[in-house]
């Protein structure tokens, strides 16, 4: 009788796991040949890839038909891309080939921002939130490949600091929105910006010069869920990774920021080479909580 009843246990749990074996195998052969069929070469829109011509409206273009075909990927061959804002739409990969490269233009009449919700803090800052790449209400996108996203280390008098510009890639209430193996050059500002949102992954990626790394932004009552940076090289100007109000910072310090960070930067060896800031949304500069004689 046990024997009987193991056995059908046992089976119970074998037909359980093939089924789930059988949805993820179906899953896949199903999106591999979709995302093949949509597939939209800017080039075919328009775009020069010169690196002098605007091809803002010719990669606009082929995100819109792209999202409209019910999603699939965009095309980067390899080229020099010159754009304003793009706008990021539901179901769409931006996959930029080894060679490519797009980059912010220098024209800040060019950049467009999304709009926060009314109740974060940074709601009120308007055109601060500007990026070459904004992605709004966004649900299952991505950035990915081998080629390069040039923030152009555009220069804005009026901005943060008096000269900082707009961010590189910027997102607001997005979910499933994956950044993977791309390298990030010179962002103006902020090289990721995104605010009130879930199921983030940004993997591999490599951030060199410009300003600051990732930032995100939830609020007491709307965290981020499920970020997840990993396998990234941060090379930045300032922040490398910065978080707010997100679930395992909260956890990880109790409150006790600065006292963490303190406590982090007492620890390293007086003959460091490299210091990792963690910073965990505080506000409080690294360099303020630096001992005498230390770099």
């Amino acid at each position: 009788m046990r024997l009987c009843e193991t056995f059908r246990m046992n089976s119970a749990r074998w037909q359980s796991v093939a089924r789930f074996c059988f949805r993820w195998l179906l899953g896949y052969v199903w999106a591999v040949p979709v995302l093949a069929a949509n597939r939209f070469d800017v080039r075919e829109h328009g775009a020069a890839g010169d690196g002098k011509v605007s091809a803002t409206g010719a990669i606009q273009a082929a995100i819109d038909a792209c999202a409209l075909a019910g999603g699939g990927q965009v095309l980067f061959p390899p080229g020099r891309y010159l754009s304003g804002t793009i706008h990021l739409r539901s179901g769409v990969t931006l996959h930029l080939e080894a060679g490519a490269r797009l980059i912010g233009t220098t024209n800040l009449a060019h950049y467009a921002q999304p709009t926060p919700p009314a109740f974060m803090p940074e709601a009120k800052w308007g055109r601060w939130h500007r990026g070459l790449i904004v992605g709004e209400n966004v649900e299952d996108a991505a950035i990915t490949g081998l080629g390069v996203i040039d923030g152009n280390k555009v220069f804005d008098p009026t901005g943060e600091e008096r000269m900082r510009g707009p961010h590189t890639i910027v997102f607001v209430n997005c979910k499933r929105f994956t950044l993977r193996d791309v390298t990030i050059v010179d962002s103006a500002n902020y090289a990721v910006f995104f605010q009130v949102s879930d199921d983030v992954d940004i993997r591999n990626v490599k951030f060199v010069g410009g300003w600051d790394g990732v930032h995100w932004r939830g609020a007491p009552d709307r965290w981020c869920q499920n970020v997840n940076l990993i396998g990234c090289q941060f090379f930045t100007g300032d922040d490398a990774i910065a978080g707010r109000y997100d679930l395992l910072n909260s956890l990880m310090t109790l409150g006790q920021d600065r006292a963490w960070r303190a406590a982090m930067w007492r620890a390293v060896p007086e003959d460091a080479g490299v210091v990792l800031d963690l910073c965990t949304g505080s506000g409080v500069s690294l360099g303020g909580l630096r001992r005498p004689g230390r770099t």
